[in-house]
Order: C-alpha cells, then sequence, then structure tokens
C-alpha cells in the first residue's frame, strides 16, 4: 500500500478514458493557437448525432458547473426546491441569486432515501425551480422516467433541472433518459457532464438540452468562448467509441449489481448501513457513532480516499459515499472500514 493511492472519493469511471484519447490530444495541441468557435457548431452536431437531438435545443459549458451556475440567473426566480442530501453545487448556484430562496426536501433515510413522490409533489407545485439529480449524488437513488415527466407535465409553470451526469453509466441509459423529451419540454432542462465517464475533467465540456425557445434564452446569458477549442476533438473522439461505451456499461451493471452482497458479506449490520446503489457509487452510513470525519482519516492513512458525506444537509455524522469500482478494490475498502 505504500506510496499507492485508490481514490474512491471522486466518481470517475474506473475503467478509465478511452483509448487514443491522449494521442488524439497530443496531435490536435496547435489548436490551442486559435479561438473557440463561438457558436459551439461542432459540439452541436455531435451533440445531434450522438443523442438524437436537434441542434437548436442543446447548447455547451465549460462543464456542468458553468452551466448549473449560470441557471439561476436564466430561469425563472422564486422559491427553489432541492431534494437532500444531493450535489451542493444546486444549492449553493441558486444561493448566488439573490431573489432565489432555497428550500430542501428531506428524503427519508428509513426509505433508503428514496423520494416519496406524494410528499415531494405537494412542495414541487410552490416552487419555481426543482433541482433533480439523477441517480442522486450521494444516495445512488434513481427518479424514474415516468416521475420526472410525471411531475413536470402536473407542474408546467414549474422548472425541473434534471441532472443525467451518472445515468450515463447505466446499461438502460436511453430507456432511463429524459434528455430527449426535454428537447421538446418548456419545463425540464437536461445537464450531463462527460468528466466521469470519459475521465476527461480538465477538458471541462457540460452540455444542456431543452426546448429550442429555452435554449436560445440561455444562449444569450452564456458566456462566450468559454469551451477549449480541443473540446470538440475530444468529444468526437469519445463519443465515437460505442465499444468503450457499451464496454464501460456492461462492468458498472456487473459492479453495481454485486457490490451490495459484498458489502453485507465484510461490514458488520450492527456498525454500517449500506444503501444498496443504483448509480456508480454506493453510500455506507456508520451507526454505530463514528463520525465520517474519523473513518475518512483512518483511511487515509492507508491511502484509501473516499467521500465524506457527513457536511451535505439531510445526511447524518456517520455518511460515507465510494465510487464503485473492480471486486478487488471494493473488497479491500470494506475490509478496511470493517477495521476502523
Amino acid at each position: 500500500m505504500e506510496n499507492k493511492v485508490i481514490d474512491y472519493a471522486s466518481n470517475f469511471s474506473s475503467v478509465g478514458c478511452p483509448e487514443g484519447t491522449v494521442e488524439v490530444l497530443e496531435r490536435s495541441v496547435s489548436l490551442l493557437l486559435t479561438y473557440p468557435d463561438y457558436t459551439n457548431a461542432i459540439l452541436k452536431d455531435l451533440a445531434e448525432r450522438f443523442f438524437g437531438v436537434p441542434q437548436e435545443a442543446v447548447t455547451f459549458g465549460a462543464g456542468v458547473t458553468d452551466i448549473l451556475y449560470n441557471l439561476p440567473f436564466v430561469l425563472q426566480e422564486g422559491k427553489v426546491l432541492i431534494p437532500t442530501p444531493t450535489f451542493w453545487q444546486y444549492e449553493e448556484a441558486n444561493r448566488r441569486n439573490p431573489n432565489n430562496s432555497v428550500e430542501f426536501h428531506q428524503l427519508d433515510k428509513a426509505e433508503n432515501f428514496k423520494v416519496d413522490l406524494g410528499k415531494f409533489a405537494e412542495k414541487v407545485g410552490q416552487a419555481k425551480v426543482v433541482y433533480l439529480c439523477n441517480p442522486n449524488n450521494p444516495t445512488s437513488q434513481l427518479y424514474g422516467l415516468n416521475e420526472i415527466q410525471n411531475l413536470a407535465e402536473q407542474n408546467p409553470e414549474v422548472q425541473f433541472v434534471v441532472d443525467e451526469t451518472y445515468l450515463f453509466f447505466l446499461k438502460d441509459y436511453e430507456a432511463q433518459s429524459v434528455l430527449k423529451y426535454a428537447a421538446g419540454s418548456n419545463n425540464v432542462h437536461v445537464v450531463l457532464s462527460f468528466s466521469k465517464f470519459f475521465v476527461v475533467p480538465g477538458m471541462r465540456i457540460g452540455m444542456l438540452v431543452s426546448s429550442p425557445e429555452n435554449i436560445a434564452k440561455y444562449e444569450k446569458f452564456r458566456t462566450p468562448y468559454v469551451m477549449s477549442p480541443l473540446a470538440p476533438v475530444v468529444l468526437k473522439h469519445v463519443l465515437g467509441n460505442q465499444n468503450y461505451i457499451d464496454d464501460s456499461r456492461d462492468v458498472y451493471a456487473s459492479q453495481i449489481s454485486t457490490v451490495t452482497g459484498l458489502a453485507r458479506e465484510i461490514l458488520p449490520e450492527d456498525d454500517y448501513k449500506i444503501i444498496p446503489p443504483q448509480g456508480p457509487f454506493v453510500m455506507i452510513e456508520h451507526v454505530a457513532g463514528i463520525t465520517a470525519g474519523r473513518i475518512t482519516s483512518e483511511l487515509g492513512k492507508q491511502g484509501l480516499r473516499i467521500r465524506d458525506c457527513s457536511e451535505m444537509k439531510g445526511a447524518d455524522i456517520g455518511s460515507i459515499r465510494a465510487s464503485i469500482k473492480g471486486k478487488q478494490d471494493m473488497r479491500l475498502l470494506f475490509t478496511a472500514l470493517r477495521d476502523v
């Protein structure tokens, strides 16, 4: 273990980036001497070809973070509803708009943080904007396609921002995604980061899909020239590798289906609660009083990096998250957790 660090804290694909990505960058480095395309025309064409959405219904940002921090100034202002625990940037981005107020909907730990649609729907109708992370980070629980569509159709005056960054890891992504639906919807906006699945975080490629009218409005707010001139080259390369995409999804389908059983085999149930994952990471809670801070510190000494979730609203003091990897790496992690 000396000098070796295994990163379970960052939710990057354990498969690694597609073969040839670095070589493509090396051959294209001279593009850095040119201005990026202001219109993102090549990126939009790639999105149309891969996802089957009209170019007028898609735009790009310097990572999903760029898009998330623009949306509070583009969408209608007022009450913003966020199920919690979830990704911290939804709240942080909306706090920057003084005309927005953020309200949280606490997900029920007793139900493994799955949303109670009845209780949630009551609050949705009182909000201007609702944020949904699918599958949710850090709980790794899915919202169903029909659930999201029904909420949107029953609340046409409410705007829904759906983050599908981790949905892209799943074999049934096409069947679960509301991305194509969003392209024809006036109140659904899907964001998708390419950093996690393709392991290209430095390229900062984030995508937003909504109706052409919504995208036209967003385009008036976005900062020009934020995309690297290398972004189209990289996105063309990674989206063009369908074998890599299919193989990666197969790997994760197997790992997600077996990780709960492996965890329960090793971790004492009196000490740990496992939230069965539906995405590429797993949430674990120490229920016997040891804090997530202590756990992350102890494992860090062994070269194992995990995510302390205790500072997230709605999570307990013993909550941690780990990206899902191969069986050997997960066994190593669970054994280390058992011995804390």
